[in-house]
């Protein structure tokens, strides 16, 4: 028996189906297969077990008004799954929901002939045309937000099936595998390559110290590469690492961890680029700075949020921080921020030089 479309929303977990077929050969089948016009829509593992045993299921037929939302709500709360799980699960949401979406709209035009053609939404829960009312009602639907979703389509628009297959296992993170979608989609080969060490490098403490902070932070990931691994975040030299297997986390968070804070912050008041890169970059290096106060400037963020505007480039970013951060100071208690963290990053590239000079 075949797989009703909305029953793929959730994957197919085949790794315990010997488990559960020896407890339905003792047993017996405790919940039955349900079926949706003609199609498995809920039972497939079930229907599996069976099969393996050699038992015939009992089977009901449902008639849902929305298969979708069915599926969603029989399986969400069932499974311990990751906000990148989620991700991908809305992702296939809004799929099935566009491809209905133009079926009706198809339907609706061929009925009126060679008049003006009509919508024929009919009880259509997420209009076509309003494809990001679509994004964010299938983010809604399974508890992550909208943007999580545009990262889950990415994955499985530009990535490889063994990409989003990392992602539904809990290998990768749906915005890591996202990147590898768009980076290199005319390049399968490497989307796989990527995929298959993930498969063995994400359930390290290393990796997984990654996608934690990079969920719960909302920072690119090129930077939660960087801060995790121990370094400011502008730092690049920890990527190729990540990617080729050979990345090591630090044991400080106190940098990270910091930084997140202050950006959070910085966030709640009202600052809208606050966790995009140069601003990430500027905050990052300014906390290398013994000098500068974390408090005397999420004191003057709060107080002056509209000082700070996106800027096009690092250095700009930079003036509009110690703008900020010296706003109504006293001569006395001026800090020139560029120049205290311009020489507190010459002193770490020093320190890193003489590092790999002990260790070549």
């Amino acid at each position: 028996m075949n797989w009703h479309d909305a029953a793929n929303i959730f994957p197919l977990d085949e790794e315990h189906i010997d488990e559960l077929a020896e407890d339905i050969n003792e047993n017996g089948l405790l919940i039955p297969i349900e079926i949706l016009d003609g199609k498995i829509i809920d039972g497939r593992r079930r229907s599996m077990a069976c099969q393996r045993v050699g038992i015939d299921p009992d089977i009901i037929e449902v008639d849902p008004e929305d298969p979708v939302a069915y599926v969603v709500s029989l399986n969400l709360h069932r499974r311990h799954l990751t906000p990148s799980q989620l991700g991908m699960i809305g992702g296939r949401v809004k799929d099935i929901y566009a491809k209905q979406a133009k079926e009706r709209m198809k339907a609706g035009g061929e009925a009126a002939g060679r008049g003006r053609p009509q919508q024929g939404r009919g009880n259509f829960p997420y209009p076509i045309e309003n494809a990001g009312r679509a994004r964010d009602a299938a983010g809604k639907a399974v508890g992550v937000s909208g943007k999580l979703i545009d990262r889950a389509v990415d994955v499985l628009t530009k990535g490889v099936p063994e990409l989003a297959a990392a992602v539904d296992a809990g290998k990768m993170s749906v915005t890591s595998a996202a990147e590898v979608a768009r980076e290199y989609a005319d390049r399968p080969e490497v989307q796989k390559e990527i995929a298959e060490k993930a498969k063995f490098s994400s359930g390290r403490d290393d990796y997984l110290a990654v996608k934690e902070y990079q969920e719960r932070t909302g920072i690119p990931l090129q930077h939660c590469i960087a801060l995790v691994a121990g370094e400011t975040s502008q730092s690049g030299n920890q990527t190729e690492r990540f990617k080729s297997g050979r990345y090591t986390a630090s044991d400080d968070d106190l940098h990270r961890e910091l930084l997140a804070d202050v950006l959070d912050h910085c966030q709640r008041c009202g600052i809208p680029f606050a966790k995009k890169t140069l601003f990430v970059q500027a905050v990052s290096r300014c906390l290398r700075a013994p000098q500068f106060d974390v408090e005397t400037f999420k004191s003057r963020v709060a107080s002056n949020p509209g000082l700070l505007s996106k800027q096009p480039t690092l250095d700009a970013t930079m003036a509009g921080i110690e703008t900020v951060y010296n706003y109504k100071a006293g001569a006395a208690s001026r800090l020139a921020v560029k120049f205290v963290v311009d020489e507190a990053m010459r002193k770490r590239s020093v320190s890193y030089r003489r590092t790999d000079s002990k260790n070549p």
